[in-house]
Order: structure tokens, then C-alpha cells, then sequence
């Protein structure tokens, strides 16, 4: 399967930054895990067309939409 690109919207971006540096750490190995197998241990919401995760053992929750026909991925929200 092709990777993923992910972008980021400035709300959860600037969420991430205000993250502790571990829990930035867990961040960024859970995006590389979307970048290659989004649905992976993500659920989806067909009312809403978004899917959700989390990292950090399930302290942070992750919005994101799948784009699969132009491989792209948009996080919506870091909680």
C-alpha cells in the first residue's frame, strides 16, 4: 500500500505544540503508523466521514479525514 501524505490543520497543530516533548514523541510515531496503514487501530465515523485514534496509550484522541484517492490525510483534532 502507498503512503499516506499528512496534513495538518492549525488547530491540531497547535495543540501538538503544546504538547509535552514524550507525548509529541508518541504523536509522531502514531502519524508515521497512519502514514502507511490509516484504518489500522482507527475507527471510522460514517455520520461524520472521520476517522479517530489515539496515541500516548489512549491519552490523546486524533481526528483525521482519508482522502485514499489523492493519499492524503488531514488531521482535524488533537485532543
Amino acid at each position: 500500500m502507498a503512503r499516506h501524505f499528512i496534513q495538518w490543520s492549525d488547530v491540531p497543530r497547535e495543540a501538538y505544540r503544546a504538547l509535552p516533548t514524550k507525548q509529541r514523541r508518541a504523536v509522531d510515531k502514531r502519524m508515521e503508523q497512519i502514514a502507511e496503514t490509516p484504518r489500522d487501530d482507527s475507527r471510522y465515523d460514517k455520520k461524520t466521514d472521520r476517522w479517530s485514534t489515539t496515541a500516548d496509550n489512549g491519552a490523546i484522541l486524533i481526528v483525521f479525514a482519508l482522502h485514499d484517492e489523492t493519499l492524503r490525510i488531514t488531521i482535524l483534532r488533537l485532543f
